[in-house]
């Protein structure tokens, strides 16, 4: 049978409202599928946000830690850096009392050495001492070179024992000059407890007598200065310098005596070394 219109129509609206209500449906499961996919993106982002905060918060421990470990670094190192410079005051105080009691030892030292000098220097002044004198000075000879001068030294011993004179050094001037100096080694020893009599010879060469009578024109006799260092040894002080000066006048030996000297020391001087020859032969015998 064929279906009325009214049937078809009743089956069309009924497939139009089935139709409709997938198409609903549809919707529906896309508009939730839409809301599911929201919902999870924004837990996704929720998510993301709680790593951020928690990385964040890894991240600002670490950098915490990071800190706190410098601050001790840096306060060790100043402790450090304290340590030393206590220990740098510590070792200027120690070296300060170090030198404080050096320089009290130095001093004690000092007081002890002056205390011994003045002590020795006390004994040396009351020890008695020998006592000498420049008691002449004359023109002797003339030799083949020089012209020879002694002078005499008076020395009194105030010991029991002699005292030996360990040398004897001399300078002589005339008109601001030295015409004659030297060293007499060893000339002998005082004798015990009472005066000795010591020769000291000098020589003027004959260069500085023709200038010194250039000089003078007749007057032949000249203005002296004879400095003299007397050098004996006392017992137990050792050695001390008896220094002596005198001034005066001397003759000097005239041209003639100058030339006729010499050849009468030659004289001498040959006589003397003839008799040594004969002497020798003599014994040869």
């Amino acid at each position: 049978m064929l279906k009325s219109t009214e049937d078809v129509v009743k089956e069309v609206n009924k497939e139009e409202a089935k139709t409709e209500r997938s198409l609903m449906k549809m919707v529906k499961s896309t508009e939730e599928a839409a809301e599911e996919v929201k919902e999870e993106a924004d837990e996704g982002k929720r998510e993301r946000s709680l790593m951020g905060m928690f990385k964040s918060k890894e991240e600002a421990k670490k950098e915490v830690e990071k800190e706190a470990k410098e601050a001790k670094t840096e306060e060790a190192d100043e402790g450090k850096r304290e340590r030393s410079l206590m220990g740098m005051f510590k070792s200027k105080e120690e070296a300060k009392k170090e030198v404080e009691e050096e320089a009290k030892e130095a001093k004690t030292e000092e007081s002890l050495i002056d205390k011994a000098k003045n002590y020795v220097a006390e004994k040396i002044a009351n020890v008695p001492t020998p006592e000498a004198s420049l008691v002449d000075v004359n023109f002797k000879k003339v030799s083949f070179d020089s012209a020879d001068y002694l002078a005499k030294v008076n020395i009194k011993n105030p010991y029991s024992h002699s005292i030996p004179i360990c040398e004897i050094d001399y300078t002589l001037k005339s008109i601001g000059s030295v015409i004659a100096s030297g060293r007499i080694p060893d000339p002998g020893s005082i004798k015990a407890s009472g005066d000795t009599l010591v020769d000291v010879p000098m020589k003027v060469p004959h260069s500085i007598i023709v200038t010194l009578v250039k000089d003078i024109a007749t007057d032949w006799d000249i203005d002296y200065e004879l400095e003299l260092g007397l050098i004996i040894d006392l017992p137990v002080i050792g050695n001390i310098t008896i220094p002596l000066s005198r001034k005066g006048e001397i003759k000097l030996p005239t041209l003639k005596e100058l030339v006729f000297g010499a050849k009468e020391e030659e004289k001498d001087s040959k006589e003397k070394e003839k008799d040594s020859k004969e002497k020798d032969k003599d014994s040869d015998k």
